[in-house]
């Protein structure tokens, strides 16, 4: 498919005969094999020397990775500005506030997670690391020790840990909001039943001192010694 050719001119002829494909990928060789151009190869300075695409985007790519590489920052307070400013931040505030305002409306909690937000880390984030401070400290249950054993948040380390550590914070809640809602279930109930009971109280009371009327109406009882409110409801 391919012929050997000399290219007398231009940025990528070949005095040996081996004509470069594909920008510089692949070549034909002496016995006309297509191979592979090795990447090794590439040693170009700069780009203003390059002189295939290859070879240009062999050292934009390496600058790209120095840009990388030597942006990186492990500054504590730096990487806690930038985590108040990413989306998940907000996330978290919503849930917070949903958690502590239950009939807030979708309108209501688009409008104040991002004031709450600003209001906790400022526009900027700068007060993330103020608020770290305190936060750092607050205890937790330690997962990786036996029995009940707390520590600082501070000192979880390894993201599995921390993970497991929300994980058993989120189960205890789950099982606290149970709790919670069969507490609250009981309550209703006692107080339907207290209605109830008042209902038919007043329905005895009504026989008021007539003993037969008293027992022909159900659940009441009359007592004698009673001065006043004979018939009334019998107790459960």
């Amino acid at each position: 498919m391919w012929k050997k050719q000399t290219l007398s001119s231009g940025p990528d002829h070949s005095l040996g005969a081996t004509p470069i494909l594909a920008f510089g990928l692949m070549k034909i060789t002496g016995n006309e094999q297509v191979t592979r151009n090795s990447l090794q190869q590439i040693n170009t300075a700069n780009r203003q020397v390059a002189k295939t695409l290859l070879e240009k985007v062999h050292v934009d790519r390496l600058a790209v990775q120095a840009q990388e590489t030597g942006s990186a920052t492990t500054d504590i307070n730096e990487l806690l500005k930038a985590a108040a400013l990413e989306g998940a931040a907000l996330a978290e505030v919503k849930r917070a506030l949903k958690d502590t305002n239950p009939d807030i409306t979708v309108a209501g909690l688009e409008t104040a997670a991002p004031k709450k937000l600003t209001e906790l880390f400022k526009a900027d984030g700068s007060n993330a690391p103020e608020i770290w401070k305190v936060a750092k400290k607050t205890p937790v249950a330690d997962i990786t020790a036996t029995g009940a054993k707390a520590k600082e948040i501070d000192a979880v380390t390894g993201i599995e840990t921390l993970q497991a550590t929300m994980s058993y914070y989120m189960r205890a809640k789950a099982a606290e909001l149970k709790k919670l809602e069969a507490e609250l279930k009981k309550l209703k109930e006692d107080k339907e039943n207290k209605k109830a009971e008042i209902s038919e109280e007043k329905e005895c009371n009504k026989a008021e001192e007539d003993k037969n009327e008293c027992r022909k109406k159900t659940g009441c009882t009359y007592d004698e010694n009673k001065n006043k409110t004979k018939c009334t409801l019998k107790k459960r």
